[in-house]
């Protein structure tokens, strides 16, 4: 018994002396603060756009950057690969705060073993409870991911509710128990690169050691080489990893642009094995502020253990070149926006959109410049850091700008990112043939235009260049029928005679909200049935070949058609004549052709794009219909009488949609009965000083037998 407790003992103690020596390790580090915002450092594999560095609300832990996903759509972020071939456990942890409108549910942390398949779940929801407050997440490495060469990180943020959600991380670390045996040796610089935001008047470099073991290191000594002419190597202090200064005697001799550099313990303890970042700190400074890259060299590296015959450690491995480089104070740039709508204008007008803008984590002052035609640029002087400012952006659009209008443009500034680029919309109402300034050019522009042939003073002084396209572009100052040939032959042809669009405002496949005018296709025919007079109408088919068009049998109707060989389209104008128009009732076309249809048309004619114009100006859709016979005609109803806005202002006009009727009657009154205004044309727009006092007041109007009353309340 006593023999066999001996065996055990002495079995135990030799498994104890022959074991590795396992060592707490940090196997993975990420702070985000390598970089200057909104740039990643270079342990990003991947990121989408919505993903970036932010000094602002810096994290209990290394402060500084953090890493900032912004928005309402979803992106990732990938950082890696995490060596594990050493690792017996392990813990994933990393800093991270949400906006309330980002919800702690909509991070996902996934791990992979080759970068391209996220299969093992860390977190199904990766932010902390509250919302606005930093919190630490940490869980154990799972079992599979130990021991693997290259693990990928994957932080995939779902986004939040708005465009300004966004949630932050920080910190990212993976540390747990090594096996020594299974670890890298180096010594060197932590990166072989690094970039130096010349902000921070002085730069320390941290010089790192790991090795597996089971010696203990006794002292260092290499040489440091550097170009002065750049940066100069001031001193080199005892770095975080050696613990208490009192047990190390540090050595360095210095020069123009070389160095030695000794390191002794004074304990017998010396340096335990494994991974120590900061054993030594390079205290350097800049020569002259200017971008530039240069690099520092270690070499005639040796470490001893503390052997009584002093063996040498070897450490064959690590960064013993660093290229620093070198970056002047930069601006930091944040825009209130960068999408700029205009809303609509008017020609001869002017639109401004104001934008704030800010340089809040810059070093230097941030300047602003670029042109941005046909947007004028008011740029703020200079701002300083942390200051603020306003952009103004002013869009004044010219008559060959008429309909929706886009583009981009971008603005430099001396920031890490270089260039911002906005974009812009808006409506330009007004524009080269638009004559009722709606933003697009169609039938009904055609109907103002041929009424002021006749009778020119219905087309006021300010409105003519809408009008007047003959000679294209630059106009003559009148309005003849040569304007209205360039103007039929661009709606037929779909261009300007310079080959350029015409204006398109938004929603012109189906314009306004008038009654739908039916395209009604018969067994041999196609007919228009409108249940209200038209002014105009402007078609758009597509058939096999051109349809024979029906000549209007109202005397002084004009028809005008082209068939365009490379759309197959078929466009047709039909015109009542000025002031004139075509009677309630179905309106012959067109005739179809008989017989089978050669592929790839399997029905006679397609409509792609109808409107009809009513004698008050109003336009309203053609919808296409097949029927055996034509269809009754709807009596014309009330309905879609609106006022807008509603409620208004005291002392603002008030405008009005009516329908498209003959009125006997248009009558207001307040809650008293009593008629505050009477007329028995059409008006679009009330007075301004026609309500005396807040309140509701009504609004009458009667067609033949019909009338309809609709309420508007007047607020202070």
């Amino acid at each position: 018994m006593e023999g066999s407790m001996k065996r055990f003992i002495l079995g135990a103690l030799l498994c104890l002396f022959l074991a590795p020596a396992s060592a707490q390790t940090t196997f993975f580090s990420e702070a985000f603060d390598s970089v200057v915002e909104p740039a990643l450092p270079t342990s990003t594999v991947s990121s989408s756009g919505t993903w970036q560095t932010s000094a602002s609300s810096a994290s209990p832990g290394s402060g500084a950057n953090n890493a900032v996903h912004t928005g309402a759509s979803s992106g990732s972020l990938v950082l890696g690969p995490v060596d594990l071939t050493a690792a017996l456990d392990g813990t994933f942890s990393y800093w991270a705060r949400r906006t309330s409108s980002y919800s702690a549910d909509s991070l996902i942390v996934r791990a992979s073993l080759d970068g391209v398949l996220f299969d093992v779940l860390l977190f199904g929801g990766g932010l902390p409870a509250a919302a606005s407050t930093w919190e630490q997440i940490s869980v154990a490495l799972p079992a599979e991911l130990l021991g693997a060469g290259a693990v990928w990180l994957q932080f995939d943020g779902r986004g939040g509710t708005s465009s300004g959600s966004n949630m932050r991380i920080d910190d990212v670390l993976v540390e747990g128990t090594a096996n020594p045996l299974l670890i890298d040796t180096a010594f060197g610089f932590g990166a072989n690169t690094l970039f130096w935001d010349l902000s921070a008047p002085s730069l320390g470099l941290d010089l790192g050691i790991e090795w597996a073991g089971p010696d203990t290191l006794q002292g260092l000594q290499f040489s440091l080489t550097w170009d002065d002419s750049v940066v100069s190597v001031d001193s080199v202090s005892l770095g975080a990893g050696l613990g208490s200064p009192a047990f190390w005697m540090l050595s360095s001799s210095l020069l123009t642009n070389t160095g030695n550099i000794s390191l002794l313990s004074l304990s017998n303890n010396g340096l335990p094995p494994v991974t120590h970042p900061s054993v030594l700190v390079v205290h350097v400074s800049a020569v002259a502020p200017v971008a530039v890259t240069t690099q520092l060299v270690l070499s005639g590296f040796l470490a001893t253990s503390n052997t009584p015959t002093a063996d040498e450690l070897g450490l064959p491995n690590g960064h013993r070149t660093l290229s620093l480089t070198l970056q002047p104070s930069l601006a930091s740039v944040v825009f209130g926006s960068t999408a700029l709508d205009f809303g609509s204008v008017v020609v001869g007008d002017s639109s401004a959109v104001v934008v704030a803008v800010s340089n809040p984590t810059g070093t230097a002052d941030l300047t602003l410049s670029g042109s941005a035609s046909p947007i004028a640029l008011s740029l703020p002087d200079p701002i300083a850091p942390a200051g603020s400012a306003d952009l103004t952006f002013r869009f004044r659009p010219t008559l060959a700008d008429g309909g929706s209008r886009s583009g981009t443009f971008s603005l430099k500034h001396k920031t890490a990112a270089a260039t911002t680029t906005f974009e812009w919309t808006a409506l330009v109402l007004g524009g080269r043939g638009d004559a009722d300034g709606d933003g697009s050019f169609d039938v009904a522009d055609l109907v103002l235009s041929l009424d002021g042939t006749v009778d020119p003073g219905l087309i006021p002084a300010a409105e003519l260049p809408r009008h007047d396209v003959y000679p294209f572009p630059a106009g003559d100052g009148a309005l003849d029928i040569r304007d209205l040939t360039v103007a039929i032959q661009a709606i037929l042809r779909g261009q300007w005679p310079d080959a350029t669009p015409l204006p398109v405002a938004p929603g012109s496949g189906a314009p306004g909200k008038g009654i739908e005018i039916a395209l009604v296709q018969t067994a041999d025919s196609l007919w228009l049935s409108a249940p209200i007079p038209l002014r105009g109408v402007q078609l758009v088919l597509v058939s096999a070949d051109p349809l024979p068009v029906a000549r209007p049998a109202k005397r002084g109707a004009l028809l005008s058609e082209y068939h365009d060989p490379a759309s197959g389209e078929q466009r047709i104008l039909l015109l009542a004549g000025p002031g004139a128009a075509f009677e309630a009732g179905h309106l012959p076309i067109a005739a179809l052709p008989q017989g089978p249809m050669p592929p790839p048309l399997s029905d006679p004619v397609r409509l792609d794009a109808g409107v009809a114009v009513d004698r008050f100006g109003g336009k309203h859709p053609i919808v296409f219909r097949r029927e055996d016979l034509l269809p009754e005609l709807p009596e014309p109803e009330l309905d879609g009488f609106g006022i807008y806005p509603n409620p208004v202002p005291l002392g603002s006009p008030v405008h009005l949609d009516l329908p498209p009727v003959d009125l006997a009657a248009f009558e207001v009154f307040d809650t008293l009965g009593r008629r505050l205004f009477s007329q028995p044309e059409r008006v679009r727009q009330l007075p301004a000083d026609l309500f005396r006092t807040p309140g509701t007041y009504f609004i009458r109007i009667q067609s033949g037998a019909l009338s309809l009353t609709r309420s508007v309340v007047v607020t202070r």
